[in-house]
């Protein structure tokens, strides 16, 4: 009798054990979102062995994987990423009956941090917008911020070059003054006769510029260089820029440029 009793007390014991083991693998289980098949193949069939025995007591198996059922029963819903559950709390934190506001569109230098324009000139702008070569004058974020907010894209090749009467003949730099009557400057440009004083353009060379002043060789098709019709531009170039400079700079043919502002 004794060994009857004996041996019930250790199955009791066993099939006890079992349970709580059962349960404790089941808890690891549902926190970490895995299932029996997942398991290493000893803690599989630990776990398969505990669901078999809670069966067999008329248990429907609740009690294994209770934190994932009652997980599951109070989100049915499905893992999601970290931008899904932010958009959740944030949903379930606003008030009822409250309107619920988007987040304002970004403007076009916000928006281009990672990605850049495709046109140059815009290309351009955002960088130097965002500081990527330092500070600007105050005329030239102006300048670059119009672009932007118009849509201003390039619109054709240029011939550019450069004069200052620093480094060239007097005769052929012109003097300290510009056509314009304004005083030559860093910044400022000569230009064919088509585009009138004070336009702000852009070219890919060197930037950004004021039409300020004129020249004879600063024309689009011919022109009379040293007595005799010269093509200065060729089919392509749809504009001829000099900027002044305090030293020479190489002459860019087929050039991107843009009128920015007029």
């Amino acid at each position: 009798m004794s060994d009857h009793l004996t041996r019930a007390a250790s199955c009791l014991l066993a099939t006890a054990t079992l349970f709580v083991a059962g349960t404790a693998l089941a808890g690891a289980v549902a926190a970490r979102g895995a299932n029996i098949e997942q398991l290493p193949p000893r803690d599989s069939a630990r776990a398969l062995e505990a669901l078999t025995v809670a069966q067999s007591q008329g248990g429907d198996g609740s009690c294994f994987g209770a934190s994932a059922t009652s997980a599951r029963s109070k989100d049915p819903r499905p893992a999601t990423s970290g931008k899904t559950r932010f958009a959740r709390e944030y949903a379930s934190a606003t008030p009822a009956g409250t309107a619920r506001t988007t987040a304002p569109a970004t403007n076009l230098l916000e928006r281009e941090t990672h990605r850049l324009p495709t046109d140059p000139f815009q290309r351009v702008a955002v960088r130097a917008l965002r500081g990527d070569w330092g500070p600007l004058p105050d005329w030239k974020r102006c300048a670059y911020e119009w672009g932007l907010a118009r849509g201003v894209e390039v619109c054709g090749v240029a011939k550019v070059t450069s004069y200052g009467y620093l480094w060239e003949p007097a005769w052929l730099a012109g003097g300290t003054t510009c056509a314009s009557g304004a005083r030559v400057y860093v910044g400022e440009c000569a230009a064919n006769p088509e585009i009138p004083f004070g336009t702000i353009i852009w070219t890919a060379a060197y930037g950004l510029a004021r039409v300020e002043d004129r020249g004879g060789w600063v024309k689009v098709g011919y022109a009379r260089v040293h007595g005799r019709m010269k093509r200065v531009t060729n089919r392509r170039e749809t504009a001829n820029f000099d900027y002044y400079s305090e030293e020479p700079w190489p002459t860019r043919r087929n050039c991107p440029w843009a009128r920015v502002k007029h």
